[in-house]
């Protein structure tokens, strides 16, 4: 009685193909140890832009978790993501004035370093 059509419904939910590439998906993740990495890049990430911007009076806090970065400044900053983005980085700015980036598990550490290089070098750059 719990469920009667219309009331329930799921792409994938209970499909073999969909339940197999799930399994893939978390096979792949541990083999490649995503985990792992995501602590390792994500500590870049941090590490990078507390050094360039931690002392950086425009700068209220930098804050996140694994390769979630937000980096709030006191002012509005949507103007970055154009500018990033012709810099090759795809950024989003929440609130108005918090950058928030949201890289791919995959993410290397050559386009970490473009990530940190190209943000606090747009952040610097702020009148």
């Amino acid at each position: 009685n719990a469920f009667t059509p219309g009331r329930h419904g799921s792409t994938f939910g209970g499909n073999p193909l969909g339940a197999r590439t799930a399994c893939t998906v978390l096979d792949i993740m541990r083999s490649q140890d995503l985990p792992g990495h995501v602590t390792r890049i994500g500590d870049f990430l941090f590490e990078g832009f507390r050094a360039r911007l931690e002392a950086d009076p425009r700068v209220m806090d930098i804050r996140g978790r694994g390769l979630m970065v937000g980096i709030e400044l006191d002012r509005d900053v949507n103007q970055l993501k154009i500018d990033a983005l012709g810099k090759g980085v795809l950024l989003n700015v929440t609130r108005d004035t918090v950058v928030r980036l949201l890289p791919p598990l995959i993410i290397d550490q050559a386009q970490a370093e473009q990530i940190v290089e190209t943000v606090c070098s747009l952040i610097e750059s702020l009148d």
